[in-house]
């Protein structure tokens, strides 16, 4: 099902007509990637009211919002993506707080605009050979490296054969999270 979702929101992302924007013309330097607690100025346990200033005082467009199949979860979609890659941040609210949030990232012109690296190092770009280096041995769930005890979790949206993750979901560290529960 994390699958379904993220390739329903990447071509989601791909059929928004885009306007001109100043991320194109620049890389995009956001927040750290803090495991367990945040990314991209946002962090678990926020409001929708945060989540919706982080959206609004950015360069990112607000995508869609809709309800969870539990009416206690909503889903918040954001970002810029284009024909030749961008960001899309999907936050998923549970009983009014974020409990994770996903962060797709497709290289424009080879290079990504997310800057923000982990504080163990990884950044976007790098391979999943590094993300081992870094963090160890994961327990993998649908092609998703999962590393619950840090609350991170490092994916490929797209076709199969990249060698490097180009979505990180940040989750609390030692949540029962279940991508099939959570993003259906």
């Amino acid at each position: 099902m994390f699958t379904k979702i993220l390739l329903r929101t990447v071509l989601l992302a791909l059929m928004i007509p885009l306007t001109s924007s100043v991320m194109y013309a620049k890389e995009v330097t956001l927040e750290p990637i803090i495991e367990g607690k945040g990314i991209a100025g946002l962090k678990i346990g926020d409001t929708e009211e945060n989540v919706i200033s982080v959206i609004s005082r950015g360069l990112l467009k607000l995508y869609k919002v809709e309800r969870g199949l539990d009416l206690d979860d909503k889903f918040i979609s954001f970002g810029d993506m284009g024909e030749d890659g961008g960001l899309v941040i999907d936050v998923l609210l549970s009983k009014g707080k974020v409990a994770a949030i996903l962060l797709i990232s497709e290289p424009v012109k080879g290079k990504h605009l997310y800057k923000g690296k982990t504080t163990k190092g990884f950044s976007f770009g790098d391979t999943f050979q590094k993300v081992e280096q870094l963090y160890g041995k994961p327990f993998k769930d649908k092609g998703i490296y999962m590393y619950k005890k840090e609350g991170i979790a490092f994916g490929t949206v797209g076709p199969t054969e990249k060698k490097e993750p180009n979505s990180i979901i940040i989750m609390s560290p030692g949540s029962d999270f279940n991508i099939d529960a959570i993003f259906q």
